[in-house]
């Protein structure tokens, strides 16, 4: 039955990537607020690459106690909003799947093959997103926590109807404070990235992992390294990046070449070159075994291995400290998700400029992301503040932890909205 589903899957992407061109369309992303004691729930939104305009799809749902029936509190770790942090996204076909970032809640012990779905607490697990569950009321000032439309009403099934697909299987992976997610089309796996940034260089900052899509499990891991550096070695004019690299943005082209981000530590030692880009980092990484292939700092004939990143390019004019979320269009158009909402688009080329897309809801009059009304995210609980949804600065402000992101090559089915 497994190799059943790995030969659909390979299937679905064929005929995905011969429908490429009528997706690509929109972006997903979801807000996972750090699972924090205020209870600002994880959301997911829809974003257009073409105009930034987002669109609230709903908050994230599960039913806790099985009973078929929504329950709400707002009490921290209890009710049915998840408070676990999907900060990896990445899609097969027209299904998206989510992976959160490892952690524990005081007492909780066992985070491997517990054969449980608790809503808080970071079992880190493989899911689904779905679309077919009814349109959730954008939250709004007045109207913080609204109940779902539909879900546990008469007729409904709590656990069909909700955005909240069902889980896969626990990953096992216990590394890390951050996480991204990328499907590899080439050998059928899903490739998560986790990381730490609170570990300081020379040590590992970020791990790879390679997961089966039909049970969660992670089969293998790397640690991530650069093989155009050596412990203790100083890098080179211009810079070829970090010796063991930090990123939590990640995603994968359909040719199975994959790459990760970062805007919170890489800086270019060769900042007084012409190159204004000096900040925040944009690698390869390595899959499988070889040589450097090319289109990266890494000399070409490197030998690298399963982990190996070699930087393309540096980003921006200064450092950030943002955690981000990484996709791409099947031409090779990288999106790079700020998390306090911004998207930057740029290219695989070492010399493309970045451009800035703000994402915005077209006349929402409520939603953190700064501006005046009709430039707000919507429905979106913005920073720990007693205005969440009317947050006046993006960089410092506005909708926080906007950590995930993936652009499917086919446009998912959608709730009316």
């Amino acid at each position: 039955m497994k190799n059943f589903f790995k030969i659909f899957l390979c299937i679905t992407v064929m005929v995905s990537m011969q429908t490429v061109a009528f997706g690509q369309t929109f972006g997903y992303m979801v807000s996972d607020n750090d699972q924090d004691a205020t209870n600002f729930p994880q959301a997911l939104f829809r974003v257009n690459l073409a105009s930034g305009e987002t669109k609230y799809l709903g908050d994230l749902l599960v039913d806790r106690n099985n009973d078929g029936v929504w329950n709400e509190s707002i009490a921290a770790g209890t009710g049915e909003r998840v408070q676990r942090e999907y900060e990896g996204l990445a899609s097969i076909g027209g299904v998206l799947y989510g992976v959160p970032e490892f952690a524990t809640l005081s007492g909780q012990i066992s985070i491997c093959n517990t054969g449980s779905d608790p809503i808080s607490g970071l079992s880190t697990d493989l899911r689904t997103f779905r679309y077919n569950g009814p349109q959730q009321t954008v939250p709004s000032p007045g109207n913080r926590l609204p109940a779902p439309v539909g879900v546990g009403a008469p007729g409904t099934s709590f656990t069909t109807s909700g955005i909240v697909g069902p889980q896969i299987g626990e990953t096992c992976i216990a590394f890390g404070s951050e996480s991204a997610l990328g499907y590899n089309a080439v050998d059928g796996f899903l490739y998560s990235i986790a990381s730490d940034d609170l570990i300081a260089l020379p040590a590992i900052r970020s791990r790879v992992y390679k997961i089966d899509p039909t049970t969660g499990l992670a089969v293998a891991s790397a640690d991530v390294t650069n093989p155009m550096r050596a412990v203790g070695s100083s890098p080179s004019v211009p810079s070829v990046g970090d010796i063991n690299p930090y990123m939590d943005g990640f995603t994968i082209l359909p040719s199975g070449f994959a790459y990760g981000s970062e805007l919170r530590f890489d800086v270019d030692a060769g900042a007084a070159d012409p190159d204004t880009r000096d900040a925040g980092a944009l690698y390869r990484v390595y899959l499988g075994s070889g040589t450097a292939s090319g289109g990266d700092q890494c000399t070409v004939g490197t030998p690298v291995s399963f982990g190996s990143a070699c930087l393309v390019k540096h980003l921006l004019p200064g450092v950030l400290s943002r955690d981000t979320g990484l996709g791409n269009q099947a031409n090779g158009t990288m999106y790079i998700l700020n998390e306090r909402g911004l998207l930057y688009r740029t290219t695989l080329s070492p010399t493309s400029t970045v451009t800035t897309i703000t994402l915005q809801t077209t006349g929402a009059t409520s939603g953190a992301g700064g501006g005046a009304a009709g430039t707000r995210i919507e429905g979106c609980r913005g920073a720990v503040l007693a205005d969440e949804f009317q947050a006046t600065t993006l960089t410092t402000g506005g909708c926080r932890d906007l950590e995930s992101f993936d652009i499917p090559l086919v446009t998912l089915n959608q709730p009316s909205i």
